[in-house]
Order: C-alpha cells, then sequence, then structure tokens
C-alpha cells in the first residue's frame, strides 16, 4: 500500500508536505502566523498522486495550492460546460431546427454586406 501524505498549504503563500505519520509544530506556527483569510487547510491524498500534481506545479512554476486553484477552476468549467451541453442535447429538435433556420438567415444578411463591400471595392479600382 503507497504511503499517505498531508498536504498542507495556504491559498496565497507556497505549499509544503509532511508524512500522514508526522505531527510538525510548523503547522500549528503556520496557521498562528498569518491572518485569518489564509487558512491552512490539510487534505490527505496517496503518494503518488501527491507527487504527480507536485511535478504539475512545478512545471507550470506554480506552487501547489496555485496548481490546484487552476485544477478546481477547470473542473468547474468543464461542469457549467456539461450542463451546457446537456441543455443543448435536451432541446426540442423542432425548436433546435428554427434557431438553425434563423441563424442561417443572420448568416446570409452578414454575408450580404460582405459580398457588396468586396463589390464595391472592385469597382472602385
Amino acid at each position: 500500500m503507497a504511503q499517505l501524505w498531508t498536504l498542507s498549504y495556504r491559498s496565497s503563500a507556497a505549499s509544503h508536505c509532511v508524512p500522514r505519520n508526522v505531527r510538525s509544530a510548523l503547522a500549528t506556527f503556520e496557521t498562528d502566523r498569518h491572518t485569518d483569510d489564509m487558512a491552512l487547510v490539510t487534505i490527505t491524498v496517496d503518494s503518488a498522486v501527491r507527487d504527480e500534481l507536485t511535478q504539475q506545479a512545478e512545471n507550470r512554476s506554480r506552487t501547489l495550492s496555485e496548481h490546484l486553484q487552476v485544477l478546481a477552476e477547470r473542473e468547474a468549467r468543464n461542469l457549467r460546460f456539461a450542463g451546457l451541453r446537456a441543455d443543448i442535447d435536451a432541446t426540442d429538435p423542432q425548436l433546435l431546427t428554427e434557431y438553425e433556420n434563423e441563424t442561417a438567415v443572420w448568416d446570409s444578411t452578414a454575408a450580404d454586406c460582405l459580398l457588396s463591400d468586396q463589390s464595391q471595392a472592385s469597382a472602385q479600382r
């Protein structure tokens, strides 16, 4: 079984890792010397996951905290887009056809304007 590690980090500072079975005075110190808006959070992860996340963060010149924030934001974005895709898939086919027809009409209108601009430019030459 892989060793579990505790990742301790602050939202606006560099991260550090300590083994799960080690209760470090450093964690208490870091909580005490920072303001309340910089709460120390501890999560338990498999050492392979910890190593992968640390490597990814280092490759992108981020702290582990910054990297986890990026991953959380990316997942939230993915969930929003999945919801949008589900809503589109659940759209009544007749409404979707009406939307596509209306979009095609607007696109042809825009194309007419572009074509007339191009023909005017040719006429001026």
